[in-house]
Order: structure tokens, then C-alpha cells, then sequence
């Protein structure tokens, strides 16, 4: 431990004595255009977060960690109420407070070291930090994040942005650069782990607001493994505001990407990443980057009824492991947003898009209905296989409505009701779902929230007819995949050529 924490300390020092202490010496001294432009679109993406999901800032006291130069403290400053600026090197703190400090009087500076913080309960209401987590060992994460239950009052914030899986494409990487590139699903268990209790046995933990891939290091590099995570104090045994699936994140525990051992140097994919296995992954069925029957083809066929043009913006609901994503940015040449809330398929998606470098793709981790996008800015919303699954519908059909620029189109593709029957309704309860609703009842609901030119087309058979022809080609999968992929799919062409389910295309306009 201790030489981790002397070698960290040294390369950051030299960094400094080498490139000054400045921005760029903090970024690793990249040529100035990007330098300035990685600043530009970073501090516009930060303050878009900060005003979209913090209620109240003008009301909230910061703790910023690994502060450096002070690249965020102004903007912190800008917007929140009181902000303590720290960093473990004192030399940048100082060139921060040299710089900031008769700008920004609501700003106090120290130097702290972040695995040695220690201030009383509830003493804030956002701890903020950029690029200090992948500098910490997984037990001195995992104490950052049981510290910071601690220090936050009931109902506070953690946010932060890490590099993950690899690091950043032809970024050279001087020898003991002590970084630890984690999975997504090491951080989010680590988060998910953490607890407090406080003096009067009141118990606390994290609960899951948002990953999102940075949108600097997108355009830049094409990079979607530079994320921000947002978590939330709450008491244990409230009610969750969000209803967001709590996926399994015990897989390949431990594994994450040093960069001093593991790195391709001329590519910058790492070993780590070639290495990783997948277990619900396959190459041949349902196809690359998709896990429901039908893959490609029935995504294909989905999208070609919203025409989608060279150039228009797109969110792809439920983007699973990303092959509809690399369809729509590769193929269609559009630019397109991810939404998925299960940390592991996002994974998986990033690698794929990781080998296209096209720079058209985004993605965001969380409840569909609670994400910030942007309103009036998409030209289609597609969700393939999505609304059987989904509790709010309604809510559900408002974000979409809300996201589009006016003409713009919804696709919403999957099961439906075929006969408002106890039979359909245990089917679906089988396989844990909420109640679906008929084609007739969700047009419906699209008309209620504000849709028009909503058309509605059975695919039932041409759903049948692709996943069959697939299952019969298939290839390279073992003989158990292959048995529950066959009873999987025979189970819902039963009640779909029975007409007790349906699988609808059903597409609707904003004004």
C-alpha cells in the first residue's frame, strides 16, 4: 500500500515539474486544440449535470477531491453555495487558490489526501471528483465510498468520472503510471456495497442515479469509456424513487486493467479487454450485440418504418449490448444515445462501438424515465422489446414525447396482449413482466400523452419466420445454449401463432 501511494505521489509531482503546474500538465499535456477543446465541451457537459439532476444548487455545500490546478472549482464555485477545494499535492492547490481564490469567495482550499478524509456526518451535500478513483486501490474505493455515506447528509450526492476497461486511444502512457482501469460493474458493486450507520442505528446506503459516457472524450477520441456516476444517500427500507432493475455484479470479480502491465501501446485496446469473457455473449445467435431472439434483422425491419436519415439524432431504448447502436451509426450514418440500466450489457456495447472510431455514439446508464436528455433534440425514439418490461409505461411514452423535436417519430416494437386473458396474463408473469397491455389500449396511452399518426402493424409472423431461420443456422454455440434458446423461443411462438400474444410495430408522431 505504501508503495502504491509513494509511486502515485511521485508520477503526479514529476508531472508537474515536467509540463508546469497547469491544465495541460493535468491532462497529459495534449496538443493545445484538444487541450482547449476537451476543456470547452468538459465544463459545458459538468454544469449540464450539475443543473439536471441537483434540485437545488444555490442550497448545497461541495467537497471537491483531486481538485488539481482547480480545472472544475470554478464552475463548482459558479454554481453551489459554498465549495472546499482539496487535493493531495500541495502545489496544486496552492496554483489553484493563487488563481481562484479572489474570484470565487465562497471557495476554501486544503490539502487533503482523499483516502485519509475524515469530516463529521452529514458535513455535505456533494462530494465531487474527476480522474481520483482509478488512482485507488479497490479497498481504498471501497472505504472512499462507506467515508462518503458518512460525510453526506441524508438525501446527498457522490459524482465522480473514471476512465475504465482500457485507456484512452494513442495516448502514450509513461512506465508505472499507477491507474487502475476498472470494469463498470466494479465500481457500481463497490457503490452498491457501501454502508453506513449512523449514532442513532440509522443505516444508510447508495442508490444508483446515473452513468454517463463523456461527451468530450466521445467526439475526441470516440471513447465511451470515460463515465460519470451519480449516487444518492438514502436511508435503508425507504422506498426506491427510481424503479431501476438491481442487476448481478458478482462477475469476474477483481478484474481490471493496470497500465503499466497490460497495455497495447500502439492501439490502446488492453489486454484486459480482449481477455474478457463474456458469458451471455455470443457470435452467432442472437448475433453481435444483441441478446433477444430476432438480432439484427428484426431491428432492420423495426427502423426501416421511421426512415432514418445520413445526420439525425436517435435514441435507441434498452441498448442492451449495442448491435442496434452500431447498426444505426454505422449503417444509417445517424448520431445515436444508448439508454440502458444494466452496467454489464453497457459493457459489452462499449466494447463493440470501442473498434468502429466513428464518434457518433453516446450512451447513458439509468431509469429511462428519469433520464435528462434533452428535450425537442431527437428525431426518432426507438424501443425494441422494451415496454413489455417496463412498469410506467406512461411515464415512459412523456420522456419520449419530450425528447423529440416536433414531427419527430416513435418506434415501439415487442409483445403485446393478443386476448385480454388469464392465459396471456400468466405468460407474461412467468417471465416477471408487469402486465402488457393490448395494441389498442398502448395506442391509446401514446394518443393520451400527446402522439398523433400512430399506425400499428402485426410482425407476428415475420417474427417467427427470423428467429426460426436463425435458430436453424445457427452456429458456434454449445449444445445447452442452444436447448434454452429452442425452448425459449418455441415457449412464445405457442402463444404468438395462438394468437394469445402478438408482436406489433407501432409508430407515432409528436406534432
Amino acid at each position: 500500500m505504501a508503495d502504491f501511494r509513494q509511486i502515485m505521489e511521485t508520477h503526479w509531482r514529476e508531472r508537474g515539474q515536467q509540463g508546469g503546474v497547469n491544465v495541460a500538465t493535468m491532462l497529459g499535456n495534449k496538443p493545445e486544440d484538444i487541450t482547449s477543446a476537451m476543456v470547452e465541451i468538459d465544463s459545458k457537459e459538468v454544469s449540464e449535470l450539475f443543473k439536471s439532476y441537483f434540485k437545488d444548487p444555490k442550497t448545497m455545500k461541495v467537497l471537491e477531491l483531486g481538485a488539481g490546478v482547480g480545472r472544475f472549482t470554478g464552475i463548482l464555485a459558479n454554481t453551489f453555495k459554498e465549495v472546499i477545494s482539496t487535493d493531495f499535492i500541495e502545489e496544486f492547490i496552492s496554483k489553484n487558490k493563487e488563481v481562484s481564490s479572489s474570484l470565487y469567495p465562497n471557495v476554501s482550499y486544503q490539502v487533503l489526501d482523499a483516502t485519509k478524509m475524515s469530516y463529521p456526518p452529514d458535513s455535505f451535500d456533494l462530494i465531487f471528483s474527476y480522474w481520483l478513483l482509478m488512482y485507488l486501490d479497490d479497498k481504498e474505493v471501497q472505504q472512499f465510498a462507506n467515508n462518503s455515506l458518512k460525510m453526506l447528509q441524508p438525501g446527498g450526492y457522490v459524482m465522480f468520472r473514471e476512465s475504465h476497461l482500457h485507456r484512452n486511444i494513442n495516448v502514450a502512457t509513461p512506465k508505472g503510471h499507477p491507474t487502475h482501469y476498472r470494469r463498470l460493474v466494479e465500481y457500481h458493486k463497490m457503490f452498491l456495497d457501501a454502508h453506513y450507520t449512523d449514532s442513532d442505528n440509522q443505516e444508510y446506503v447508495f442508490e444508483f442515479i446515473l452513468g454517463q459516457s463523456s461527451e468530450a472524450y466521445q467526439q475526441i477520441y470516440g471513447n465511451l469509456a470515460e463515465v460519470y456516476w451519480i449516487w444518492q444517500k438514502r436511508k435503508v427500507g425507504d422506498t426506491p424513487t427510481r424503479n431501476l432493475q438491481q442487476w448481478d455484479c458478482e462477475g469476474d470479480e477483481g478484474e481490471q486493467c493496470s497500465d503499466d502491465t497490460t497495455e497495447d501501446d500502439t492501439t490502446g485496446d488492453s489486454k484486459h479487454e480482449e481477455g474478457h469473457h463474456d458469458d451471455h455473449e455470443s457470435d452467432s445467435y442472437p448475433g453481435e450485440g444483441f441478446f433477444t431472439p430476432g438480432g439484427l434483422q428484426v431491428h432492420k425491419d423495426v427502423l426501416a418504418r421511421v426512415n432514418i436519415q445520413p445526420g439525425n439524432r436517435v435514441v435507441d431504448v434498452g441498448s442492451g449490448s449495442g448491435g442496434a447502436m452500431k447498426y444505426i451509426s454505422q449503417e444509417l450514418g445517424a448520431f445515436v444515445t444508448g439508454v440502458e440500466c444494466m452496467v454489464e450489457e453497457v459493457e459489452k456495447s462499449i466494447k463493440l462501438l470501442h473498434k468502429l472510431g466513428l464518434r457518433r455514439e453516446n450512451i447513458v446508464i439509468g431509469d429511462v424515465k428519469l433520464v435528462k436528455l434533452p428535450d425537442a433534440t431527437y428525431d426518432v425514439v426507438c424501443a425494441r422489446e422494451f415496454m413489455q418490461c417496463a412498469p410506467d409505461r406512461a411515464e415512459y411514452c412523456a420522456q419520449f414525447l419530450r425528447w423529440l423535436k416536433p414531427g419527430g417519430q416513435v418506434v415501439v416494437a415487442g409483445f403485446f396482449v393478443g386476448k385480454d386473458c388469464k392465459e396471456a396474463h400468466d405468460f407474461v408473469k412467468g417471465f416477471g413482466w408487469p402486465p402488457i397491455p393490448t395494441p389498442a389500449v398502448f395506442a391509446e396511452m401514446l394518443e393520451k400523452t400527446g402522439f398523433i399518426d400512430i399506425k400499428m402493424e402485426d410482425y407476428t409472423k415475420d417474427y417467427c419466420r427470423i428467429v426460426n431461420e436463425q435458430l436453424a443456422n445457427a452456429k458456434g454455440i454449445s449444445e445447452a445454449d442452444m436447448k434454452m434458446w429452442k425452448s425459449y423461443s418455441s415457449n412464445f411462438e405457442e402463444k404468438l401463432l395462438s394468437g394469445i400474444m402478438t408482436w406489433r410495430i407501432i409508430t407515432a408522431r409528436k406534432p
